[in-house]
């Protein structure tokens, strides 16, 4: 009763009439915990619920019901929300999880928000108070981030802005890596002696006693982050390898050390570990790989594991990151684009809307192209172009108009490309392509005349009208024969024949 009591009392603080445009949104809640756990799981459950649904049910765009029934037998709503909590050992700190996703929806963005306290040396009844503020700041960033995304949510219109547009920080909040720091011993401080030869002997007899004594294992997690040797900072890391198949501490730490490190090695061992990972530290680790892409990083197996919460992000991101003259990346924004493949047809349009549509090359929006040249080229501009035009299930005018946009600034030959092949007949499609052939006789322009001429009938008259003008008075460009011309008029007289 309590809990129906709490929700009644959140949803009249919303005013009606947004209460019921609100999309419906089945939630679940988590609690785990290690071996340390000064709050039974039950009570983290029930603090971070009540803490999370008071901020999140406030602004009226969320109906919220609690999940009942397991598996096939729970019913869904649009969208779903998990509410989850879990004490780390060691570091005695508590992180609260909080990942809206689709439901029978999938129009808005999915995304993870967290945020971590520690717990040290505090009293219970801090402890609790503490849990709650955190998860009322995870759920405030949560509504910050979607509010704008669920007000968009069914709207048809060209976005005029990228989704997360006001998002600076990543909204997965770390806190602070903790290693209880161990007694050195002679193997510790030969760890890090300046002779290399003493480093290596210390590091074999740390990686063997690790597998048995907790103090080898944290000096080998500090090595790890900090260690000024590059060699022995990795060694230090493939030591711990073993240690993470049951220790959630040592799998946050190679997590950090995949975020801090710039040596690829270093960064590439830390993946190979963190791909087997499960639990908590699964999702972990899959919101370290988003915040690499997000920086124009590389991002592990990202690409291989479909829509995960703050994709949309990551990509927008990404591409940003890559398109900035600051940029010092050397990967290509077309590593960013290749993460859109699991994306669904409307977030990818309102991804990569933005980014198509911008037309000044000094913007951090601006895809490059190679005009005349891109056909024969994978460049950002034309790869975006074609992950929008494969999965639309119609042509959309305003797509026309900025890949004519486009065609008219760099004479792109993917634009003029897709206008000739895809775009449906109409007065305007055919002038644009009559302009194109009169201007700059690409035979490309005749093909899509005569494509919107076997189609259409009345563009087909206007069309053989404009052809036959040009043959009588010889105002075609040279690159233009005027066999071609001929031979598109009869085409198009044959189509209406067979009508």
């Amino acid at each position: 009763m309590r809990l129906a009591s709490f929700l009644v009392a959140l949803a009249a603080l919303s005013p009606a009439s947004a209460y019921a445009e609100a999309v419906r949104v089945v939630y679940r809640v988590e609690a785990t915990a290690g071996s340390w756990q000064p709050i039974s799981p039950r009570d983290l459950s029930s603090a971070i619920e009540h803490a999370a649904l008071e901020v999140l049910s406030k602004p009226g765009l969320m109906r919220l019901e609690r999940a009942r029934g397991r598996g096939v037998d729970q019913a869904k709503g649009e969208y779903e929300l998990t509410i989850a909590g879990h004490l780390l050992d060691e570091a005695e700190t508590h992180t609260v999880y909080l990942s809206f996703g689709p439901g029978t929806e999938s129009d808005v963005p999915s995304v993870n928000t967290s945020e971590t306290v520690e717990l040290s040396k505090v009293k219970r009844g801090q402890m609790l108070d503490l849990i709650e503020a955190s998860a009322r700041r995870a759920a405030s960033r949560l509504v910050q981030i979607l509010s704008p995304e669920l007000k968009r949510a069914g709207d048809t219109a060209p976005p005029t802005e990228a989704p997360f547009e006001g998002v600076k920080e990543w909204p997965w909040s770390w806190g602070d890596v903790y290693v209880p720091r161990p007694a050195l011993g002679s193997n510790g401080k030969d760890l890090y002696s300046k002779k290399h030869d003493k480093r290596t002997a210390a590091l074999r007899v740390l990686t063997s006693l690790a597998l048995r004594e907790s103090s080898p294992r944290q000096i080998l997690e500090k090595c790890s982050l900090d260690h000024f040797d590059t060699d022995t900072r990795r060694g230090c890391l493939e030591a711990l390898r073993p240690l993470t198949i049951d220790n959630a501490p040592t799998r946050r730490i190679v997590i950090e050390v995949f975020r801090r490190d710039e040596d690829s090695r270093i960064v590439n061992e830390a993946i190979d570990q963190m791909k087997y990972f499960d639990g908590p530290s699964r999702a972990a680790a899959v919101q370290a790989w988003m915040e690499a892409a997000s920086l124009g990083k590389t991002y592990g197996p990202l690409a291989n594991l479909g829509d995960m919460p703050n994709l949309d992000l990551a990509i927008r991101k990404c591409l940003t990151a890559h398109n900035t003259k600051k940029n010092d990346y050397s990967r290509s924004s077309g590593t960013c684009l290749e993460l859109l493949d699991p994306v669904p047809y409307r977030r990818r349009r309102a991804i990569l809307w933005r980014f198509v549509s911008e037309m000044k090359p000094d913007s951090p929006y601006y895809l490059k192209g190679m005009g005349e040249r891109e056909g024969s080229h994978g460049t950002p501009w034309g790869t975006a172009v074609k992950m929008l035009l494969e999965p639309a299930q119609a042509w959309d005018p305003a797509f026309e108009d900025v890949l004519w946009q486009r065609y008219q600034r760099t004479l792109s030959s993917t634009a003029l490309d897709v206008l000739a092949s895809w775009a449906p007949p109409s007065k305007k499609g055919v002038d644009r392509l009559l302009e194109i052939l009169k201007t700059t006789g690409n035979s490309r322009a005749l093909r899509g005349l005569e494509r919107m001429g076997e189609k259409d009938a009345q563009q087909g008259a206007r069309i053989k009208e404009a052809l036959a003008e040009l043959l009588a008075i010889g105002a075609f460009p040279k690159d233009v024969r005027r066999s071609d011309l001929e031979r598109t008029i009869k085409e198009i007289e044959r189509a209406e024949a067979k009508r």
